[in-house]
C-alpha cells in the first residue's frame, strides 16, 4: 500500500506539467523576407598583400629513434626452454 501511495505521489505531479498548453496562437510567417534598403554607394579600394606567396613547407625528415626487428626466433626458444 505504501508503495502505490509513493508511486502516485510521484507520478500525479508530473501528468500536471505535461498537460497541453490552452492558448496556442497560429502564427505564420511569409515564406519569403525581402529587405530594401534602398540604393547605396560604397567608395573604397581593394586590397590585398603585396608580394606574398605562399610555399608549401617541406615535410619533416626524423631519425628513427627505435629499431625494427622482423624475427624474435631466439627469445621464443628461450621462453620455450624456461617453460619446461
Amino acid at each position: 500500500m505504501r508503495r502505490l501511495l509513493f508511486v502516485l505521489c510521484l507520478t500525479v505531479p508530473t501528468l500536471a506539467f505535461a498537460a497541453p498548453p490552452e492558448d496556442e496562437s497560429n502564427v505564420r510567417y511569409k515564406p519569403v523576407t525581402e529587405i530594401d534598403i534602398g540604393e547605396i554607394d560604397v567608395n573604397g579600394a581593394i586590397r590585398k598583400p603585396l608580394g606574398t606567396a605562399v610555399l608549401e613547407k617541406r615535410r619533416s625528415t626524423f631519425n628513427p629513434l627505435l629499431t625494427l626487428r622482423a624475427d624474435f626466433e631466439p627469445e621464443m626458444l628461450e621462453s620455450v626452454n624456461q617453460v619446461r
